[in-house]
Order: structure tokens, then sequence, then C-alpha cells
């Protein structure tokens, strides 16, 4: 009961807004510390409430010019559109990834919708004709052209992504666990030679990036070995069997 007592004069000085709660810490200034207020004289009462309101008003003058929102500054939209090397047609990023931007160290970061595209509602006008960095965030995608820059002029830009590249590596090896060198390793189209301690390495273009890849490998007096091999996966070891 004196809690629902003590909050109804604040509901009263909160409606008020500023002058209100300025009102209200008087109001809990002469509660807390019981201030008498002495009769005043008549002809004191009227210079006695102008400085009063003169105070109130100091106060909400105050409080509007500290926390107040600066005027706005003036913005245009911006749309970025995620293409494939096919053109505007190839939409290969569909409700998928994100662009982002970086406006002077404010980085923007707005998702890919089911056309491509991506929205930026409010760049500040400043940039209007600038170039500033660009780039794409997905698992299965990357710029095209890792150093491009976007120029804010007009409304819109296309954007050219394409596959990112894939890696491969692993070890061959006899029946005992010995490395094997000189072993030919060939893979989507490229070839490696394992070195002295039987190592190998591919980096696969984007494009012929699949799910798994067949691997084959060849060495002068032992057993061709052909098996399928997951990119982007741990390090493959290739065991070769002595040819009889």
């Amino acid at each position: 009961m004196h809690l629902a007592a003590a909050i109804e004069p604040w509901k009263i000085f909160a409606s008020l807004g500023v002058p209100g709660l300025a009102l209200g810490v008087f109001y809990m200034l002469f509660r807390t510390f019981k201030f008498s207020i002495p009769a005043v004289p008549k002809n004191y009462a009227g210079p006695i409430v102008v400085l009063f309101m003169l105070l109130i008003a100091g106060i909400t003058f105050f409080a509007l010019q500290k926390f107040a929102p600066g005027p706005s500054e003036p913005t245009f939209p911006f749309t970025v559109f995620v293409q494939g090397k096919g053109g505007p047609s190839d939409v290969v990023l569909k409700n998928s990834g994100y662009v982002v931007l970086d406006l002077g160290g404010d980085r923007r970061t707005e998702a890919i919708g089911e056309k491509g595209q991506s929205y930026f509602p409010a760049i500040l006008a400043t940039f209007r004709g600038q170039e500033v960095p660009i780039g794409v965030e997905s698992d299965a995608f990357e710029l095209s052209d890792p150093k491009q820059k976007c120029r804010l002029d007009g409304s819109s830009i296309y954007l050219s992504v394409q596959r990112k590249a894939g890696h491969l590596s692993g070890r061959v090896q006899d029946e005992n666990g010995n490395p094997l060198s000189d072993a030919k390793v060939s893979l989507a189209g490229l070839s490696a030679v394992s070195d002295s301690l039987g190592h190998f390495e591919f980096v696969i273009n984007g494009e012929q990036l699949k799910p798994d890849l067949d691997l084959n490998v060849v060495k002068v007096g032992y057993l061709t070995k052909h098996l399928k091999v997951v990119p982007n996966a741990n390090d493959v070891v290739v065991q070769l069997t002595h040819a009889p």
C-alpha cells in the first residue's frame, strides 16, 4: 500500500514531461529532508513564483538541449544485385549470403533476397559518387574480382561473384606406411607429383567443385589407385600396393 502511494505522485509528475520530473525532484527533497516553508509576505509571493518558474524552465531547456536528437542527415537508398558469370539473369545466390559495404568505417551488412538483391535503405548522402569497399559473405561464393570497389552512383549496381575455390591435400604411402615420392596424382583435370614426404596438394577451381571427385594415383612398380575424395575435408591418405 505504501509503495503504491509513493509511486502515484511520480506517475503524475512523469505525465507532465521534463518540467514534471523537475517538480518531482523538489517534491522528494522536501519530503526526504522535511524542509519547512516559513510564511511568505504577500509582496514576495509573486517574485518567488517567477523565480521558481524560471528555474523549472531552465531545467527543461537544458534537458531538451542535452537529450533531443540532432537534425537527421539526408540519405539515399542503394541496391546491389548479385549475379554469377552468366550475367544479370544468373542469380546464383537466392535468399543466401550477405553483401557488405564499408562506409568509412561504418560496416553495413544486408541479406541477399529472392532475386539476388541486397537493399541498403539509408546511405548518407555524403557518400554519393564515392567508391567504397564491397564484399560478399557466403559459404560457396566470393567476388569475381577480390579488389572490386562499388561506386555509389545511381540507385543500384550488379556485382559479379564466382564459386569459391576448393582445396585437397594428402599423402601417398606404401603398404608399410612409408612415403612414396614421384607418384603422379590427378584430380578434376589437374595433376601433381608427390614430394619426398609423399605429400601432394590441389587448389580446385570453384566451377569444377563437386561434392566428391575422382582421384587417380599412378607410380611405376605399384598398382594404380582410384578413389572418391571430398574437397575441403581432411587430408587423404593413399596407400599403394606393389605390382605383382
